[in-house]
């Protein structure tokens, strides 16, 4: 999959009347985001873009922050473990839901 240079300009959020809504903890707005990323062409780089970020927040194509948690949350085998798994198998999963 080829992927624009120019995808941000592309991508549904971009555009949309209400783009707060993108980076909102408000449930209505989480949904509205979801609903637009479930339109967008341009998910797979914005995802890649929101991955590689420290600081993940609001909805990345389709993912809301709290979905990145639960589908990165781990039980712990140890102590001293770490109960979040950005593994390269995590994010091939995602991967799969995006498209």
């Amino acid at each position: 999959m080829k992927v624009p240079s120019d995808w941000i300009q592309q991508a549904v959020c971009n555009n949309d009347s209400k783009p707060h809504a993108w980076t909102s903890s408000k449930y209505d707005d989480i949904v509205y985001a979801k609903d637009g990323c479930s339109r967008c062409s341009v998910r797979l780089p914005c995802f890649l873009r929101a991955w590689q970020d420290d600081f993940y927040t609001g909805v990345n194509a389709g993912i809301s922050e709290y979905d990145l948690l639960d589908l990165t949350w781990k039980e712990v085998k140890k102590q001293d473990g770490n109960n979040w798994s950005r593994t390269d198998k995590v994010l091939q999963r995602i991967l799969q839901q995006i498209k």
